[in-house]
């Protein structure tokens, strides 16, 4: 497994629900996700994105309702549904 992708295994194995896997799961699922990086700022979710989980490795997100209202604070290593 290359580096970049064990580092990523390791940040999600103790995180719910990715604790639950086992261990072959645990291994096959860094290659199967996208990384994104977004700046200070940016809109979330991305709009015209896909709806995705989310899992948030290093920073904070917000996020805000149509009005600009804020509606929730996310931290390094929570995860979002951005399913709406």
């Amino acid at each position: 497994m290359r580096v970049e992708l064990a580092e990523i295994r390791d940040f999600l194995a103790p995180l719910p629900p990715f604790s639950l896997l086992d261990a072959d799961a645990l291994d096959a699922l860094p290659a199967q996700l996208a990384v994104r990086y977004l700046r200070r700022g940016n809109d979330f979710p991305p709009a015209g994105e896909a709806p995705a989980l989310y899992v948030v490795r290093k920073g904070a997100v917000e996020r805000r309702d149509a009005r600009g209202s804020l509606v929730d604070v996310f931290a390094e290593g929570d995860t979002i549904d951005a399913t709406y």
